[in-house]
């Protein structure tokens, strides 16, 4: 009795005072309660913990309770409880003190304690004083990896969008990357934006607000479970240090895309990648020129949105496959030629490039660039234009040929959106002129040209099986034998009134007696650009016009040739105005037909008069003041209207006071 004794003695001595206090002695030496987990582990992340166990053999068991605690020995708590599975596992990620509904999180760099206990059916469950402590600290990497962090993180925005880029790590622990969002105006934790794969050093997201700025966060991961589980379980993963882009707003100036680098016709090279070394690293030098207009024509050193701008640099395994973003050249400036260093590029590598500029608009891709030459495409056709063709429904494709690749042939592609939609129309094109500075000309004859709908062209080389990219495009509108008339440009000239002037309308001092004694006449010149027969002045501009001037100006063309010996028809034609303008010289309105306009009642308001309908032309208010439809001192081109010639002259009679026949007046006020 007294062996006895002293081991009931001993115990009590050993269970008094452990656990939470609610589990008596009977219960603990209960033969019918669940045995205790075996094999817990825990496995830190960012803000929580992951624990998992090996499943209970007891068939009876149907869940386990899991308790939580900041002292090893004391104060456990029930945080939260799963049920019987072949790996179970359990999440903790904090308690939900906002009501959110979403977990807060667990504060970093404190270690937690955790025991595992299991239950069954009939509510029994394994007594927690015997279940084991294991411990863990959310936030925490190992020791051989708590210093590894990225370089050279960047980024630049679009249009409600963003691009990031970071130099990878060459580190075989690496699992991949976290990347963090933090929005300029909110207080709150940067929240996680993505988990790339550890080859991916790059991230895109859209959706963004253009009043926002966004600073971008990426930080090195391992996985600590990744040989215990399957590699896409990132419930394990650990951070390293985190790295702080700059902050970027999405861009909201104005749309001028830039032209893709190497666009320049007279750069000495478009885009070239060459085995290099710095330092002690080998790699891939790619290098560029910088492109001098955007696609809509304009001049980018006039409004240079590219120099706070930046280029994104592609690469890829195979010339046409997908290409992934691998770095960002922040405000390259103004430099004529540019250049990057991949340290983990090679010569069965494709790169292409991008200009981004700093109203967030993104060009097409450059050509691309191979440091083996036998595998490298072409570089893509650099001038290409498209003209109203000679014969009727034709439009004429001009484009320089490519020297010095021993291109073999050429493509046209041909779409109704400048865009997109492009297919080929023609192969095979020769050069068979032995003049490299002559143009190869294509001449687009399709039954499925529209007349009068605007048709955009692109045109690639070929060389050694290999296509070069497409050109920037040009476009024409197929018309009649002649083209579509377009007035484009005039200067002006104000009328000489003569004396003994009497009250007109707007203003005061305009005609005499509704008599013009002197007018401006434009003469027809050459076509120019898609079906748009250019209007050249007669005289040179006027300058210091008085404020407040009427102007009256009068071109003729000839219209019926287009239509034929027909009695009859009319035809419908795009009114372009170019002007140079000069912030500061106020607001002009303008009226065309092709009647004249009253210079003695407000024009616009004339009455019908016989089988005239009146004033059905264009009226236009420019303001040269407002800067997003005028740029200082440089040829702006407007379409201004639709302007319809339905009183055609007959080709044999002359106009009313004149000795002209055939020609149709087009008058502007």
């Amino acid at each position: 009795m007294l062996r006895f004794y002293l081991i009931v003695v001993l115990i009590l001595t050993l269970f008094a005072g452990c656990g939470t206090g609610g589990d008596s002695v009977d219960r603990i030496l209960d033969p019918t309660n669940p045995s205790v987990v075996k094999n817990v582990a825990a496995y830190s992340s960012y803000r929580r913990i992951r624990l998992v166990w090996t499943p209970s053999e007891d068939a009876s068991v149907v869940g386990y309770n899991i308790y939580r605690s900041t002292d090893v020995a004391a104060g456990f708590t029930l945080v939260g409880s799963v049920g019987q599975a072949s790996a179970p596992s359990y999440y903790d990620e904090g308690v939900d003190s906002d009501g959110d509904g979403i977990p807060d999180g667990l504060p970093n760099n404190i270690t937690h304690f955790y025991k595992v206990t299991a239950f069954d059916r009939s509510g029994r469950e394994g007594p927690v004083e015997l279940s084991p402590s294991i411990s863990a600290t959310p936030g925490q990497l190992p020791n051989e990896t708590i210093d590894l962090e990225v370089t050279n993180v960047t980024a630049w925005a679009g249009r409600n969008q963003a691009f990031i880029a970071w130099e990878r790590l060459n580190d075989d622990r690496i699992y991949g990357y976290a990347v963090y969002r933090k929005v300029s105006s909110s207080s709150t934790d940067p929240v996680l934006a993505a988990i790339t794969g550890k080859e991916i050093s790059s991230w895109n997201e859209g959706g963004l607000s253009d009043s926002e700025n966004y600073t971008y966060i990426v930080a090195p991961v391992v996985n600590e479970i990744a040989s215990d589980v399957s590699s896409d379980d990132r419930s394990g993963l650990l951070e390293g240090r985190r790295v702080e882009s700059r902050s970027v707003q999405p861009g909201k100036g104005d749309s001028t895309i830039p032209k893709p680098p190497g666009s320049a016709p007279n750069a000495p090279y478009s885009v070239k990648a060459e085995k290099h070394s710095i330092g002690s690293k080998s790699g891939i030098l790619v290098q560029w020129t910088r492109p001098t207009s955007n696609t809509d024509g304009t001049i980018i050193a006039d409004n240079d949105d590219l120099n706070h701008g930046s280029y994104l640099v592609y690469r890829s395994t195979n010339a046409f496959n997908q290409y992934v973003l691998i770095g960002i050249m922040e405000n390259a400036g103004q430099a004529a030629y540019l250049e990057f260093f991949d340290p983990f590029g090679t010569e069965s590598h494709f790169y292409t490039i991008r200009a981004a500029d700093n109203s967030g608009n993104l060009s097409d891709r450059s050509d691309i660039a191979c440091a083996d030459a036998t595998k490298t495409p072409p570089p893509s056709v650099k001038l290409v234009d498209a003209y109203s063709g000679a014969n009727f429904g034709q439009v004429e494709v001009r484009f320089q040929p490519v020297a010095g690749f021993n291109i073999t042939s050429y493509k046209v592609y041909r779409s109704p959106n400048l865009d997109s939609g492009y297919k080929p129309i023609s192969s095979g094109i020769l050069d068979n002129d032995s003049d490299p500075s002559n143009f190869i000309r294509y001449f687009d004859s399709s039954q499925d040209l529209s007349l009068g709908q605007t048709y955009y062209y692109k045109v690639s080389a070929v060389a050694n099986s290999l296509e070069s990219s497409l050109s920037p495009a040009a476009a024409a509108t197929p018309g009649p034998s002649s083209g579509i008339s377009v007035l484009e440009g005039e200067n002006a000239v104000v009328l000489n009134l003569g004396s003994g002037a009497t009250s007109q309308f707007f203003p005061d001092h305009f005609a005499k007696n509704g008599k013009i004694t002197a007018e401006r006449e434009g003469l027809g010149a050459a076509f120019s650009g898609g079906g748009v027969l250019r209007i050249e002045p007669q005289f040179p501009a006027l300058s210091n016009v008085p404020l407040g001037e009427r102007l009256d100006l009068i071109w003729r063309t000839d219209i019926r040739s287009q239509l034929g010996e027909a009695s009859s028809g009319s035809l419908m034609a795009d009114i372009y105005m170019v002007t140079s303008d000069e912030p500061g010289h106020g607001r002009y309105r303008l009226y065309l037909d092709d009647r004249p306009i009253s210079n003695s009642i407000a024009p616009g308001t004339e009455p019908p008069i016989g089988l005239d309908t009146g004033f059905d032309g264009i009226v236009l208010e420019i303001d040269f003041n407002d800067p997003v439809n005028s740029t200082e001192r440089r040829p702006t081109r407007r379409l201004i209207g639709r302007l319809n010639f339905n009183h055609l002259i007959d080709p044999t009679s002359p106009i009313p006071g004149t000795d002209i026949t055939g020609l149709e007046t087009v008058h502007m006020s």
